[in-house]
């Protein structure tokens, strides 16, 4: 069951549910921005793909040790300089995660990528505390639709994150004039959702433009 969704004041804190900080959207803002700067060194020392709907996987390692993964779909798209469709993920992993059917739904969709029409690139990067955070990049709004739309990111979604995550932060925003503006990624909101109880929680968080 699913209880409505509770809308959040920007600054607003709820004790139970640390997950929701607001101190966390900043947090995570920059851990999209480590993102943008570790995509944008790719695109400067590699050159594009030749081989039609194929996608380049890099894997790189941050100063800390930490894994990150840059898939590139849309090399084009990420050169160009029209404002892009940001959205990150942050997801609280279960002490008990079966970490393999994760995986195995991570190569899954991999491989529809190159189906997603405004998908641009798609990262991954590790912390310290051996959590992850993805940054999407889309060429609009709508890319965003026709991802949610996709039969089995609906499944994964549906199915394995309750069972994977405790809890997940999924944040909406843009980046003005691409990658290559200089601009800082805004958010414009953030929904929540909390596995933790028998009734699914969610709330939203709008921010000011």
């Amino acid at each position: 069951m699913t209880t409505p969704a509770v809308a959040l004041l920007p600054n607003q804190r709820l004790t139970e549910r640390g997950f929701t900080d607001p101190e966390w959207s900043e947090r995570d803002r920059a851990a999209l921005e480590q993102m943008a700067k570790g995509l944008r060194g790719v695109l400067r020392e590699e050159k594009p793909s030749v081989r039609a709907k194929r996608l380049d996987i890099f894997y790189l390692t941050e100063d800390d040790g930490c894994a990150h993964r840059v898939v590139v779909v849309n090399w084009a798209g990420l050169m160009a300089c029209d404002t892009l469709t940001v959205v990150g993920f942050f997801g609280q992993r279960r002490e008990d995660a079966d970490m393999q059917a994760t995986l195995m739904a991570d190569a899954v969709m991999l491989q529809q990528f190159t189906e997603q029409p405004d998908l641009l690139s798609y990262s991954s990067l590790q912390f310290t505390d051996e959590q992850w955070g993805n940054l999407v990049l889309f060429r609009s709004p709508e890319g965003i639709d026709h991802w949610g739309g996709n039969s089995y990111h609906s499944q994964a979604a549906r199915e394995i994150s309750p069972n994977y995550y405790d809890s997940i932060r999924l944040h909406n925003g843009w980046l003005e004039n691409g990658l290559w503006s200089g601009q800082s990624i805004r958010l414009q909101r953030t929904k929540y959702y909390d596995f933790r109880d028998a009734d699914l929680w969610h709330a939203v968080r709008e921010f000011a433009p």
